[in-house]
């Protein structure tokens, strides 16, 4: 799987100088630690060594984050600049989570599942159904 990454940039005029902060965001890293994603305006500005209880923390998040560059997956889910985390997320957790199913399925069918692309795709979709009900299916 392909890592994801962002390179995040803001740039805020405060008190008659012009900053422009970046800083980078390691996706995935940060998904399997804490399950979400950070505020992005906290990210930079703590990566940059910006108080969150100063006035150039406040005028920073007056401005957008932008981004200025994205690897992997998170390249799909930038829309006019903005990155959409909340589909990006449950993408991740899915496309995790597949990596696992199919294993399980291969050693369990010992099938191989580039042969039968209709029998893979079955298993995704039946595991998105799963997820959608939310329901566990007792063994």
């Amino acid at each position: 799987m392909t890592h994801n990454l962002l390179l995040l940039g803001v740039e805020v005029s405060f008190q008659g100088e012009n900053h422009a902060f970046e800083a980078q965001l390691d996706l995935d890293a940060h998904l399997r630690q804490y399950g979400d994603l950070p505020d992005l305006h906290h990210w930079v500005a703590s990566r940059n060594r910006v108080d969150a209880y100063s006035y150039l923390f406040e005028a920073m998040q007056v401005e957008p984050v932008n981004i200025l560059q994205a690897q992997g997956r998170a390249a799909q889910f930038i829309d006019s600049g903005v990155f959409l985390s909340e589909a990006f997320i449950a993408d991740w957790h899915i496309q995790n989570a597949l990596a696992g199913l199919l294993t399980i399925a291969q050693q369990q069918m010992q099938t191989d599942f580039e042969a039968n692309p209709k029998l893979k795709q079955a298993l995704i979709e039946a595991y998105k159904l799963g997820l959608e009900h939310g329901r566990a299916i007792p063994s």
